[in-house]
């Protein structure tokens, strides 16, 4: 199993950042734009047991996923696993570490395996962890914006 985990630090609290990040609606805004993410179905604020299907265009092949939020502790993590999709195993830890100064470092770690058989000499983790950084600097990016970067 992979470990993949990308922090910022936010100039805002970690519940503001983690009302953000649990709206659906925010899940596509934050996405890397080369993934052509497209939700089908979820509610409109993510709570216990909320699945989240979507499709996506992983390393040029179209695919259907479904996540399912596993855990919930407001406001200092939230945890969501892949159900179905391409993975062996995705498991994507989001955590809200707040400082003395009103500011929130938000940790995403992600554990994967990737794909058996054929595709996983295709779809292997040096790849997946090349996406993972281009997406996640996309999403650092947007977060920034929103909030304004957090200052040491």
């Amino acid at each position: 199993m992979a470990l993949f985990e990308a922090q910022i630090l936010l100039a805002c609290t970690a519940e503001e950042a983690f009302d953000f990040l649990i709206q659906t609606a925010n899940i596509e805004l934050l996405s890397d734009p080369r993934l052509d993410m497209e939700i089908i179905a979820a509610p409109d604020t993510l709570e216990m047991g909320s699945r989240i299907e979507f499709t996506v265009n992983g390393f040029g092949i179209p695919q259907n996923v479904i996540h399912r939020i596993s855990s919930v502790d407001r406001p200092n993590q939230f945890i969501e696993e892949q159900e179905t999709g391409p993975l062996q195993l995705w498991r994507h830890e989001h955590l809200f570490s707040a400082n003395e100064s009103g500011q929130v470092t938000v940790i995403d770690r992600i554990e994967f395996e990737p794909p058996g058989g054929v595709a996983g000499f295709l779809i292997n983790e040096e790849r997946i962890r090349a996406s993972l950084d281009g997406g996640f600097q996309h999403r650092h990016e947007h977060l920034a914006s929103h909030f304004g970067r957090g200052t040491d």
